[in-house]
């Protein structure tokens, strides 16, 4: 069990702490904009805000703290965003769209920190065991953040604002206690951005297996970024409570999780991603049924959830790709990819409330899912038809 690895199962708990923490303040600030502004363009643009560090600025932030080595930025940004959301829990600080925005923003810029060094603290900590470890914090995640949107709107409903905040700050302060704990020789990340792209282009030039992981990723990532920026949306139109739209939300996170429990991550990288793009199919036809058919919240959850199900796609390509990259690059490609696929997210964030706000959030989610169908289909007909060598790149 890799959980007998101390190093693995603080780096487990201080990811669920912020996971659930970040996850909670984004539906919470989802939800209290909306209810300020009353426009779906101004959710998909908080949406859009919590990724916008991933175009550029995270990583050359990443770049700048690397001198602390990946434990040390991660405890660091924790440390920020505690003081951040424990700053906006006491009175006086006006929780208008305004403040709420400039939250948003510096709060973003912790993330790819933490993202690009838990990727290399996971491999410090993991050792032989990484794909096992890769499962297990997907897993941690998919939980924390179904944990997040549920308590997210929670504490909405029961508590008040100031409170929600405070608790999202003890946890990011948690989060950065376990790091601290967290016993390894300290290494600096690669952040220089050209030999990032450097190595990365490299990489997938080379291996195709992975960069259709990637390819297909993108696309099934992006949409369903956009179903899931529009939640808030999507619940108003039907005439849902605070804890419902919390509920919808949650279901994306629970099935994914469900999926990535069922992922077998010792088969052959070609057949773990195959399974994945025939589950992306699957449950792309199940979410345009419930979406297209009517609206309660029994189908609304089981949409998300099918959308969630069909992003078992990014935690297997993860396996794949994350297994096929040579341990000397592996934290500048891991910066390169999670760059792409955060901007992408960011971009489908931005994009899924503008097109909620002119053609309805109902309308928008059967668009997102017809796109998500269409990256499936074509990953399993390249799968099945292309030139793909699974053994171009040996893996680890």
């Amino acid at each position: 069990m890799v959980l007998k690895k101390a190093g693995v199962r603080r780096l487990a708990f201080a990811q669920s702490a912020s996971q659930i923490a970040d996850w909670a303040g984004r539906l919470a600030m989802a939800i209290l904009v909306f209810d300020r502004l009353n426009l779906a363009w101004a959710v998909g643009l908080v949406g859009s805000m919590f990724f916008i560090a991933w175009l550029g600025p995270g990583q050359r932030l990443a770049a700048m703290l690397s001198n602390l080595g990946s434990k040390g930025s991660m405890v660091s940004v924790e440390a920020v965003r505690c003081m951040l959301f424990l700053a906006i829990a006491f009175p006086g600080i006006p929780l208008n769209a305004w403040t709420l925005g400039l939250v948003v923003l510096i709060a973003s810029f912790a993330d790819p920190v933490f993202e690009i060094n838990r990727a290399a603290l996971a491999v410090e900590v993991a050792g032989r065991d990484y794909g096992p470890v890769v499962k297990l914090l997907a897993a941690v995640n998919q939980i924390a953040q179904l944990v997040g949107y549920a308590a997210g709107g929670l504490l909405l409903a029961v508590a008040t604002e100031r409170l929600a905040f405070l608790a999202i700050g003890v946890l990011f302060g948690l989060s950065g206690l376990a790091l601290s704990r967290i016993d390894v020789e300290r290494q600096s990340i690669d952040g220089e951005a050209e030999g990032s792209l450097s190595a990365a282009r490299q990489f997938f030039a080379a291996d195709r297996l992975s960069l259709l992981a990637m390819l297909a990723a993108l696309g099934v990532i992006g949409s369903a970024m956009v179903v899931e920026a529009v939640a808030a949306v999507y619940g108003a139109e039907l005439g849902l409570s605070e804890s419902g739209v919390g509920l919808v939300a949650a279901a994306l996170p629970a099935a994914t999780f469900v999926g990535v429990a069922g992922l077998k991550t010792k088969a052959p990288p070609v057949k773990i991603l195959g399974w994945s793009l025939g589950v992306v199919v699957a449950s792309s036809l199940a979410a345009l049924a419930l979406f297209s058919g009517g609206g309660s919240l029994a189908t609304a959850i089981g949409a998300y959830a099918a959308i969630g199900l069909a992003l078992v796609l990014s935690i297997a390509g993860n396996v794949v790709v994350g297994g096929r990259i040579p341990a000397e690059n592996r934290a500048p490609v891991f910066g390169v990819v999670q760059g792409v696929l955060y901007s992408t997210m960011a971009a489908a964030a931005a994009v899924g409330g503008f097109v909620a706000q002119f053609a309805g959030a109902k309308a928008t989610n059967i668009g997102a899912t017809l796109l998500m169908l269409g990256a499936g289909v074509a990953g399993l007909l390249y799968l099945r038809f292309g030139t793909v060598d699974e053994d171009e790149v040996a893996p680890l």
